[in-house]
């Protein structure tokens, strides 16, 4: 069994939580968990748990990922991290008992690890859009190949496809990629956070939400090639690029086998083509502390 069972949330600061708590209620149907204390607040949807952290910040930063460890494997994960030099800080976890670990990845990115970081909801029915969880999260990355490696050899995660030396997806469960790195010359980041939906109608669902509520689509409706899966891609309020996904491919396989793609027509194999130019726009930055 790996250790990461899979991701839980991207902790994101933006200078009004109180805003983007509401623009996340109204477009994706998230609300916030429980009692709200301070000036953070933690966001889930109405069949899973946190998935989005907020708290205030003077500018638009990613401050880490969560990943929800297996039950009894903390101990064996802070030693498979000492063992790569580095020395994990224990964290509180988002839910439930227990600490956690905190420790930067090698883009600089923070990375906490939780045994309680995720809980199910499976009483609720569906909110505005039929988000079933957080998918996955894309990482802007200076060096491609330390970034794969850390991921890989420190915290067990399998690569599914290459394209080049540009980017990268990764998966620590069957799902085709939990963790993506996109090689960019600016600092560490993210390159979008996604959700999971029901199904190809939920995106069409999806589509017609977010046009009556005046949110452009930024590309989409597509299928990739790495993964299979459909996509649509939008901004929040305070420019964080989302993609909401469905029919991810699912490896069975434990193996290090990733597929070799070309540079063109990998992006959405529908129409034969590349990402669109702003693509490469800079999304927010990682805090890296």
């Amino acid at each position: 069994m790996r250790a990461i069972q899979h991701i839980a949330y991207a902790a994101l600061g933006v200078p009004d939580v109180d805003a983007t708590a509401a623009w996340y209620a109204t477009v994706l149907g998230l609300h916030v968990s429980g009692d709200r204390t301070g000036a953070a607040a933690v966001l889930e949807g109405s069949r899973f748990g946190p998935a989005i952290l907020l708290r205030p910040n003077a500018e638009t930063r990613l401050l880490g990922v969560g990943w929800t460890l297996a039950p009894g494997s903390r101990t064996e994960v802070a030693s498979s991290l000492a063992q790569a030099g580095l020395s994990p800080t224990d964290v509180e976890p988002v839910s439930g008992e227990g600490l956690g670990l905190r420790v930067l990845d090698a883009a600089g990115v923070v990375v906490e690890l939780s045994e309680a970081a995720r809980r199910e909801r499976v009483a609720a029915g569906p909110g505005v859009i039929d988000i079933r969880k957080l998918s996955h999260a894309t990482l802007r990355v200076p060096a491609l190949d330390s970034a794969v490696a850390f991921y890989r050899k420190t915290l067990g995660f399998r690569v599914s496809d290459r394209l080049s030396n540009r980017f990268a997806w990764m998966r620590c469960n069957a799902d085709h990629h939990g963790v993506a790195m996109t090689a960019a010359a600016a600092p560490a980041g993210l390159h979008h956070v996604a959700f999971e939906v029901a199904d190809w109608g939920e995106i069409k669902r999806a589509c017609d939400h977010l046009h009556g509520l005046g949110v452009p689509l930024e590309a989409g409706p597509l299928r990739h090639g790495p993964g299979r899966n459909i996509a649509i891609y939008f901004r929040d309020l305070n420019d964080v690029r989302i993609e909401l996904t469905c029919e991810m491919e699912q490896l069975y396989h434990d193996d290090d086998r990733p597929g070799a793609w070309p540079e063109h027509g990998t992006f959405d194999v529908w129409h034969d083509a590349s990402a669109p130019a702003s693509w490469r726009v800079a999304t927010p930055a990682a805090e890296g502390r």
